[in-house]
């Protein structure tokens, strides 16, 4: 597989080891592997960033492999960018995996023939293999994609020119808040609001995410991502002992389905943007605002619970 491969990695090598066993049946020509360094305070860090560093020698198929160890840490956020930057700043395109997303074997051609094709296209920002609303009939929907104005991550694909647009400085974010540069290029839209309020929380560090601005990047440069009709992606880590971010226990990941018939993309005419998978994610990122009755009556049933039950 000529399609170079990005592996982010920091203190979980057991779910590395079963990333390495997938890219090992795929072969790619070219990995590279970014592990973050252990933490001050996590006295645990140590041996399990040296055990990620033992996972380097797993890449034994015949490959170019180059590895960035670092020996401070630089946290979800940053760490992942940086990484990112290194990665691009060698390869004019790539698959960015991080330890914890484990691809189904269609993923790669997936991203290789979408890479190819939307090459010159500067309107496509990034290829996404993960569909969080994947367990939704999209039977309907002639096409194996189509297109959407924010990223998604879970194991993704994107081109160099188009990561270097990826700027999380106040003074950017500042601006385009104050002249409303970021609802106007939303159509006023939730896209807008959501980002105008997530990127914020990341800036002001009251989120360590890096995602955020690359969704935030997508919507300033009118790029859009593509989303596959079949999930491709399987998240095995997102509750591990050691992840940075945790979902409770009602979160459901979409599992992979890819149907046996599904072996050649067929591609959508036009820039196709799907209302309901939009309406869909729509409702899990906004779920709708309850009334203030109803808010009231809740509230006041959640003080009896406490003081009589």
């Amino acid at each position: 597989m000529d399609v170079p491969v990005l592996i982010i990695g920091f203190n979980r090598p057991d779910l590395l080891q079963i990333l390495i066993n997938r890219l090992r049946e795929i072969n790619p020509k070219t990995v590279y592997l970014a592990v973050d360094g252990p933490r001050e305070n996590y006295p645990n860090d140590k041996l399990k960033v040296s055990e990620v560093h033992a996972c380097f020698e797993l890449i034994d198929w015949d490959c170019e492999k180059k590895s960035l160890f670092r020996t401070e840490n630089l946290g979800c956020r940053h760490g992942v960018t940086a990484s990112i930057d290194w990665f691009f700043s060698q390869q004019p395109f790539g698959i960015i995996l991080e330890d914890d997303c484990i691809p189904a074997p269609e993923f790669f051609s997936y991203c290789r023939e979408l890479l190819h094709l939307y090459k010159d296209d500067k309107r496509v920002f990034s290829i996404s293999g993960y569909n969080p609303a994947s367990n939704t009939n999209f039977q309907e929907c002639p096409y194996d994609y189509w297109f959407y104005p924010t990223a998604i991550g879970w194991g993704w694909a994107s081109w160099s020119d188009r990561w270097k647009y990826y700027n999380d400085t106040p003074a950017l974010y500042n601006e385009v808040v104050n002249n409303g540069a970021l609802l106007l290029q939303t159509d006023d839209s939730w896209f807008g609001h959501k980002y105008l309020t997530l990127v914020r929380e990341v800036l002001n560090d009251k989120i360590v995410a890096w995602d955020y601005i690359w969704s935030y990047t997508h919507l300033l440069q009118n790029g859009l991502s593509i989303i596959p009709k079949y999930n491709y992606i399987n998240n095995i880590g997102y509750n591990h002992p050691d992840a940075t971010h945790k979902f409770p226990s009602t979160f459901k990941i979409s599992e992979i389905h890819i149907p046996a018939e599904a072996t050649r993309l067929s591609h959508p005419p036009y820039m196709f943007r799907h209302r309901l998978f939009e309406e869909e994610l729509k409702a899990q990122y906004l779920p709708p605002k309850t009334g203030l009755k109803r808010r009231i009556i809740n509230r006041i049933k959640s003080v009896y619970t406490k003081v009589f039950i």
